[in-house]
């Protein structure tokens, strides 16, 4: 059972593994609620781009704003709900049966407040996300490239 809330919207035509994933942070004032996340899913176009592409999109929640939830979010979104990811297309994932969130495809996505904290992440995890993109936001804690990757890449 997932442990932190978060929007999910998996793509109709998502029926064949392994399947991409996006993970997005909103602006703070888009994060509150699941339905704030939904709303700003749909107007940001997310919702549409992941249909087209039969991807999986996972928008994070921060109801009290990025800086109280754990700098490792979109990890654990990824591992709390990776396996719960139901197809219902056919394809080599079955009608109705889980997707494979393959860990190569995940992407990251912030905008504002919420690149911020994805650029963060970013820093200290670098192999976590095939791409990542930040939208009127940058990292702030350059300090951790000086500190050993938590995620694939140890150095």
């Amino acid at each position: 059972m997932p442990q932190h809330s978060c929007y999910v919207y998996v793509s109709s035509r998502a029926s064949v593994d392994p399947v991409k994933t996006v993970i997005v942070c909103p602006p703070e004032e888009n994060a509150q609620t699941v339905e704030d996340a939904e709303r700003f899913a749909r107007a940001s176009g997310w919702v549409d781009a992941v249909e087209a592409d039969a991807s999986v999109l996972v928008v994070a929640i921060a109801p009290e704003g990025w800086d109280a939830v754990p700098a490792d979010l979109p990890y654990r979104l990824y591992q709390e709900n990776r396996r719960s990811f139901k197809s219902s297309g056919t394809g080599s994932a079955a009608a109705g049966g889980s997707l494979w969130a393959w860990e190569t495809l995940i992407y990251l996505v912030g905008y504002a407040d919420g690149a911020t904290f994805a650029g963060n992440f970013q820093l200290s995890c670098p192999g976590f996300a095939a791409a990542s993109v930040l939208v009127d936001g940058s990292p702030t804690n350059i300090a951790v490239l000086d500190e050993p990757s938590i995620h694939w890449l140890f150095f």
